[in-house]
C-alpha cells in the first residue's frame, strides 16, 4: 500500500522538508492570525490543530480551491503510480497554523475518499518553533531565499538568505583556497537581490560537499544556531553527484 505523507512546514526555517517529486502546497495567500488585529490576541499562541484557527483559515476567500487543487494534485499522482509513494509540501512563513490547517485538512478529505487506499500520514515540521511574522522573515533574511535545486528530479529545499550569508562569512575563516573559489559565485551574488540562476556541476559539487562537511566539524568558528545547515547542504551536494546531475542556486522573493 503506497503512503501519501503530508509535511506541514513554515519558510521561515532553514530545515524545509525535502523528496524527488512532492506536491507543493503554498498556503501563503491565506488568512494569517499572527497578522489580524482581530484575532491577533487570541490565536497567535494556538495552533492550526486549534479548532477556531483552523476554521479562520478554512473560511479564507480561496481557500477551497486551494485544497480542492492539492487534492486533485495528489490523485493524480496516485493513478500515475498506484504503487508510488506522495509526497505533499504544504508551506506557510512559520509553519504553525495556516499549513498546519490545511495539511489537516487535506488529510481528512484524503481519507475520506474511497478511491483512495493509501495510507495518509501528516508530519507537522515546524509546528512547535517559534511564532514568526512575516516582519521577522523580511527582517533577518530582507525577504528572500535561496532556493537549492536540482533540475532533472525536481528535489528543492529553501534556505533564508541570511543563514547562507553568514555561511558564506564563516566559510573564510575555516576553508583552504582550493576549495573556496568553486563558492565564489555564491560569496559574489549574496546579497544581489534576485541573481541569475547559478549552476554546479557534479565535479563542483563534491569538492563543496566536502568544504561544507568541514565547517559543520568546525563549531568553534560557525555560528551555533545555524550549525545545521552545512551538513544539510552537503547531502543535497551528494544528491546531485550520485545523480550526476546539475546542482542549481536561485534566489526567490518570499511573502
Amino acid at each position: 500500500m503506497p503512503t501519501i505523507t503530508i509535511t506541514s512546514f513554515g519558510t521561515g526555517h532553514v530545515d524545509a522538508p525535502w523528496s524527488a517529486r512532492p506536491v507543493v502546497v503554498d498556503t501563503k495567500a491565506l488568512r494569517n492570525p499572527p497578522e489580524d488585529p482581530d484575532v491577533r490576541r487570541r490565536m497567535t499562541q494556538l495552533t492550526g490543530l486549534d479548532r477556531d484557527v483552523a476554521h479562520y483559515v478554512m473560511t479564507t476567500p480561496g481557500a477551497e480551491r486551494l485544497v480542492e487543487a492539492a487534492l486533485l494534485a495528489v490523485y493524480d499522482r496516485l493513478i500515475e503510480d498506484q504503487d508510488a509513494d506522495v509526497d505533499v509540501h504544504v508551506s506557510c512563513t512559520g509553519g504553525r497554523h495556516r499549513s498546519v490547517a490545511v495539511s489537516e485538512e487535506l488529510a481528512s478529505r484524503l481519507r475520506a475518499l474511497d478511491a483512495v487506499t493509501a495510507d495518509v500520514q501528516v508530519v507537522h515540521r515546524h509546528i512547535d518553533r517559534p511564532i514568526l511574522f512575516p516582519s521577522d522573515i523580511r527582517r533577518n533574511s530582507n525577504g528572500r531565499y535561496w532556493v537549492v535545486s536540482h533540475p532533472e528530479t525536481g528535489t528543492a529545499t529553501r534556505f533564508s538568505e541570511k543563514a547562507v550569508h553568514h555561511l558564506m562569512n564563516d566559510m573564510h575563516g575555516c576553508m583552504a583556497g582550493a576549495w573556496m573559489w568553486r563558492f565564489r559565485p555564491l560569496v559574489v551574488r549574496a546579497l544581489v537581490s534576485i541573481p541569475a540562476p547559478i549552476t554546479f556541476v557534479p565535479d563542483d559539487a563534491v569538492e563543496m560537499a566536502r568544504a561544507l562537511r568541514q565547517i559543520a566539524t568546525t563549531p568553534h568558528l560557525y555560528r551555533q544556531s545555524l550549525r545545521e545547515l552545512p551538513a544539510m547542504l552537503a547531502a543535497h551536494a551528494d544528491r546531485a553527484v550520485a545523480a550526476g546531475e546539475l546542482w542549481t542556486w536561485d534566489k526567490e522573493a518570499t511573502a
